[in-house]
Parts: structure tokens; sequence; C-alpha cells
């Protein structure tokens, strides 16, 4: 008898597993929610999409690259996270700057308006380098 009940414990636990790794019963993790999505869509960047006619030099295309970066080779100090925000109907560069390069935390900056995106993102780079310091360039 005592076998059964373990017996018994056993297969629901493994049931109650299936179910778990079908998707069905989520106990140990429950599913992002809407907002996480809607915030993690919206920090992540999709460059604009450019015609021949837009098309960037290749220096321009190193510096949107150098800009939308966060890696230290490119010397960046005291300012990372920037990302091209739309607001009705401008665009604002906007990035964190902290105020010693050691701090974790950095305060938004704007920047001025841009009528489109494709102004702005040739603008990105000049605006992380001005918020730079100036013994780091």
């Amino acid at each position: 008898m005592p076998n059964d009940a373990i017996q018994q414990s056993t297969i629901e636990r493994w049931h109650a597993f299936i179910q778990c790794m079908a998707g069905t019963i989520s106990k140990k993790r429950k599913a992002p929610s809407q907002a996480l999505r809607a915030v993690q869509l919206q920090n992540t960047y999709v460059p604009f999409k450019r015609t021949r006619l837009h098309a960037l030099s290749a220096t321009e295309v190193s510096k949107l690259e150098a800009a939308l970066s966060n890696e230290g080779s490119y010397g960046w100090t005291l300012t990372s996270n920037l990302r091209i925000v739309q607001k009705h109907n401008f665009y604002n560069i906007v990035l964190s700057r902290r105020d010693k390069a050691d701090s974790t935390n950095g305060k938004p900056r704007f920047s001025s308006r841009y009528a489109d995106q494709n102004s702005a993102e040739k603008a990105a780079f000049d605006f992380r380098y001005s918020n730079e310091a100036r013994t780091g360039k």
C-alpha cells in the first residue's frame, strides 16, 4: 500500500513537470508582462532604412556605430545608452550621462529637436561626443 502512494505521488509530480514544460502550467516562472515587453521593444533601436538618396558614407556609418555602442573601446566614459526617440512629430537624441566615470547611475540628457530620424542619426555622434569628458577625448 505505501508503494502505491509513492508511485501515485511520483506520477502526479511527473504530470505536473510535463505540463510545466509544455507551458500549460507555469509554477516556476511567469511569462513576461505586456508592460515589460513594451519597454524592451521601446529600448531596441532600429536604424533608419535609407534609400540611395539618403545613403551614409563609410565615415558616417562608423560614427553612427560608435555613437550607438556602449563598448569601452570607443572611449565613452561618462555617457551610455544612446537612443533616438520619437515624440509626436519630432525626434530627440537621449543618452545617460554620469557625473563620474565610476558612477553607475546617470541622468538623461536630451538633444534639440530633429524633424526626421535621418537627421537625428547623423547628429548622434556629435551629441554624444559633446557630452563626454573633455580630458577623455
